[in-house]
Parts: C-alpha cells; structure tokens; sequence
C-alpha cells in the first residue's frame, strides 16, 4: 500500500514517528535521577525526588518558575534539589506548585 499523505513526514531523532491528527499529544513521563515529570500540552508535573521529606514544606523552599527554567532549593541551606530548563515555554504567572500535602 502506499503511505497517507499526513504521514510522509521526517521521523523524530529517535527514529520514531508521532502523529496527531484531531486530539492533543498524549502526555509523556520522563525520569532522571532528580526528578520525573510529565508534560502535556496544557500542564507540567514536576516531582523533585531529592527534596528531603523534613523540607517538604511550603516556608522550607524555595521555587521559582520562569518561562523557561524551574527551580527547587532549600531556603535555609540554598542547596539546589532541581534546576534546569524547560523544552517549551510556559506562563510563570499562572504557574503554581506544592508540596506532597504536608504543608
């Protein structure tokens, strides 16, 4: 059979194909050895595995979110849990995080 037009198009570096035709990109979860998210077009998750749990406080840290980088330390110590740059950009502003619910 011969291939769709929609579907004559370059694969991605990986050598995979992805296409959507009506629906938006499924989410995709990476992991490192700091921190997993999971990105959809709407939505950033972001879980910080180096965060000592005694700190898993709202006053114990400090976050920042810039359009494109995020960034996770201890308020007391200034020790860096999470830092790096975002593939897409995203709207600081109407960004929010927490912490696993302790408070």
């Amino acid at each position: 059979g011969r291939l769709h037009g929609k579907d004559r198009f370059e694969p991605m570096s990986f050598g995979m194909q992805r296409v959507h035709y009506e629906s938006e990109p499924e989410p995709v979860w990476v992991q490192t050895h700091s921190a997993r998210w999971l990105q959809s077009a709407t939505e950033i998750t972001v879980i910080a595995h180096r965060v000592p749990t005694r700190l898993m406080r709202r006053d114990a840290l400090v976050v920042e979110i810039a359009a494109r980088q995020l960034h996770v330390s201890s308020r007391e110590s200034g020790e860096v849990y999470l830092h790096g740059e975002l593939e897409h950009l995203i709207d600081p502003k109407s960004s929010t995080w927490c912490t696993d619910g302790s408070q």
